[in-house]
């Protein structure tokens, strides 16, 4: 019988910690737009129509979001209608692939 060696692990040199930056750096950056979409949800619309929209706004307000909940059903049915194109549209991309990769049916 043969033993297994438990294989340590290499310490992270500096370019694993220069590339751990880099990533963290543009993580950030894509979060950016969809956290001031959020800020700007949660704003007061004068404050947003004087000042503009702003990470760190100088008035807050639930309107916008009290106006967009008012529609609620109306929000469930496009967002399933948005999977629905999704997901079959998807599927059907897989069919077509397939059928290009596959031209005659696999033999089991």
């Amino acid at each position: 019988m043969s033993s297994i060696k438990a294989k340590r692990r290499k310490k992270a040199g500096a370019g694993q910690y220069i590339l751990s930056a880099i990533l963290l750096l543009y993580t950030i950056f894509c979060a950016m737009p969809i956290l001031l979409v959020f800020i700007g949800a949660v704003t007061d619309e004068k404050t947003l129509a004087t000042e503009g929209f702003s990470y760190f706004p100088s008035k807050f307000s639930l309107d916008g979001v009290s106006s967009v909940l008012k529609y609620g059903k109306q929000l469930f049915v496009s967002y399933g209608v948005t999977i629905f194109v999704t997901v079959a549209g998807t599927a059907g991309t897989f069919r077509y692939e397939y059928v290009g990769i596959f031209p005659e049916p696999p033999r089991f």
